[in-house]
């Protein structure tokens, strides 16, 4: 979970998003990932607020070229789509953002005795619950993983205890996977649908996501080879990748050119434009960031400069993102890799990619 929640941190690969974007020299990518030993990145570029380039530098696994259509675990940046599908069940009158968990919850509930003050799923999706953390490394594929359950429970690792209270609902931020693996039991709870299905449904195949999925074995149905994670010295992990049954916390497979559409529906969201997945002023509340943590509900939300800049970073084991985009103007890049030395990576490219 500390890798997460270092990925979540901070969306931007460096500087704030100028005016315009362009495509980078490739042989200056190149070189950052031979610096750095990461094997392949993909890019895509926005500009007013329309997707301009989708670029695929490298390999996605020894002898495999990267193509755009290429999927990378996302880690953390699947908090920011899985907070979408969540407000669009509240725009629906499925939930209550408001509401104590409890009342959706049927197969966990969140401990505590009566007269405690209740956590909401606003409070979750926006890392105030209180809650304590879950294990948050994945799990080797050819291992048995355990079920989200098991993660609530304390029962899929023996030195993390189950997910109780900590601090008083709402009164701090602290960033923990443990926050999605309720939002996720709630929302399958409260639908009856499992979560990859759900997510599908909410907002993969409206947004067109063709690339994408939060199933766990979406790695051998793709229909295509996936983007294998590399560690820190460019070694391809052991398995590939990690299985995270805490799927609506880092469990997204997705493509530099998917993640944009999310970017630009989010603004399309925020802008009130015709047929959007979102009412505006439910976008407005994805985008309100708490004064103590530029953090709205599953975003990281920049308002310091003259456009509000908005996104998510993730580093799961053996990759590393970012999306990142502009309100008003509408300019933006994802960048994915896959290797653990990607953060420098991903500087570098938003470096090179600035045109002013």
């Amino acid at each position: 979970e500390a890798a997460e929640k270092a990925g979540a941190a901070n969306p931007r690969g460096g500087g704030r998003l100028g005016g315009t974007l362009a495509v980078p020299d490739a042989d200056e990518v190149r070189r950052a990932m031979e610096r750095c030993r990461v094997p392949g990145v993909g890019l895509a570029l926005l500009h007013g607020g329309e997707l301009v380039a989708v670029e695929a530098y490298g390999a996605a696994a020894d002898g495999v070229p990267l193509t755009p259509a290429t999927p990378f675990q996302t880690g953390s940046l699947s908090k920011h789509v899985t907070a979408l599908g969540v407000l669009r069940l509240a725009d629906d009158g499925v939930l209550d953002l408001d509401a104590d968990v409890n009342t959706y919850l049927t197969s966990w509930r969140v401990p505590g005795g009566a007269g405690e003050q209740p956590v909401t799923l606003r409070q979750l999706l926006g890392h105030r619950s209180g809650l304590s953390s879950t294990p948050g490394n994945g799990f080797h594929p050819a291992a048995a993983a355990p079920a989200l359950l098991d993660l609530l429970r304390g029962t899929a690792d023996p030195e993390v205890p189950p997910v109780t209270r900590g601090a008083v609902p709402g009164s701090a931020f602290r960033k923990a996977n443990a926050h999605y693996v309720v939002v996720q039991q709630a929302l399958e709870d409260a639908t009856g649908e499992p979560f990859a299905a759900l997510m599908r449904r909410l907002v993969l195949d409206p947004l067109g996501m063709r690339d994408s999925s939060f199933a766990q074995d979406f790695p051998d149905h793709a229909g295509q080879p996936v983007a294998l994670g590399h560690d820190a010295e460019g070694r391809v992990l052991d398995g590939g990748w990690r299985v995270r049954p805490d799927a609506a916390a880092a469990g997204l497979w997705s493509t530099p050119a998917d993640l944009a559409k999310v970017a630009l529906e989010v603004r399309r969201s925020a802008l009130g434009r015709p047929l959007a997945l979102l009412r505006e002023d439910t976008a407005a509340q994805l985008l309100a960031a708490a004064p103590d943590s530029l953090y709205g509900l599953g975003t990281v939300v920049d308002v310091t400069g003259a456009d509000t800049e908005f996104g998510h970073g993730g580093t799961p084991t053996g990759y590393h993102g970012v999306s990142l985009a502009a309100l008003r103007s509408g300019t933006g890049l994802v960048v994915l890799t896959n290797g653990d030395g990607g953060e420098q990576v991903v500087k570098a490219v938003a470096a090179a990619a600035q045109t002013d």
